[in-house]
């Protein structure tokens, strides 16, 4: 389990300090986040969309990008509604993406499990990982907490993966297009009015 451990587990810490050295860099920031932008899209619909059509087909799977990107939007105009200032959106991208990182755990310990294509699913999962973590870094502003969640996910997927490769859920058809839609959706939706030297991103400090 080790190996699978740190298949899964070092690239995603090179997304979080990816992250965390554009942070310390204000002049990096919206060079960084039109990157990441880029970044997400190209893994949503080069990975993320083709993995989970491969099991729904691809109707089903656009609806749940569609999903993930809307939701949070039709979340804040509800609650807009009803006189209160929602902020859910980190949180949604955050959870959303802590998920994902956990479906990505379990087929990575799944395959070390079963020694079925191990380091070729470890290498495929590292490659859109590192870009998906780093943006979100840089977005909710690379906490510790942000981090942790982030391992602490992916961790529990490989343990779950490596105990139980046979068990793989419904998650990892539905989840990968709706975390796709829900990081796009956090990524526009400070693009737009994101102004150099005023930023809402905090250190990583202990």
């Amino acid at each position: 389990m080790l190996h699978a451990l740190l298949a899964a587990l070092v690239p995603v810490a090179g997304g979080i300090a990816l992250g965390w050295a554009v942070g310390e860099h204000q002049g990096w920031l919206k060079p960084a986040r039109i990157l990441a932008l880029i970044a997400a899209l190209a893994v949503a619909g080069l990975v993320l969309l083709p993995e989970s059509a491969e099991h729904v087909g691809w109707p089903a799977a656009l609806g749940a990008f569609a999903a993930g990107l809307l939701a949070p939007a039709l979340l804040e105009y509800g609650a807009s509604r009803f006189g209160l200032d929602l902020h859910g959106t980190s949180a949604l991208a955050l959870g959303g993406v802590v998920l994902h990182q956990a479906v990505d755990g379990f087929e990575i310990g799944a395959s070390h499990a079963l020694q079925v294509g191990a380091w070729g699913v470890s290498l495929a999962i590292a490659i859109h990982s590192v870009p998906l973590v780093s943006a979100l870094i840089v977005e909710l502003g690379g906490s510790w907490l942000t981090a942790t969640l982030i391992l602490v996910g992916t961790a529990i997927g490989v343990v779950i993966g490596f105990e139980a490769p046979d068990a793989m859920p419904a998650l990892v058809a539905w989840l990968p297009p709706i975390v796709a839609g829900l990081l796009v959706h956090l990524l526009l939706h400070d693009l737009g009015h994101w102004v150099p030297g005023h930023s809402h991103h905090h250190h990583p400090e202990s």
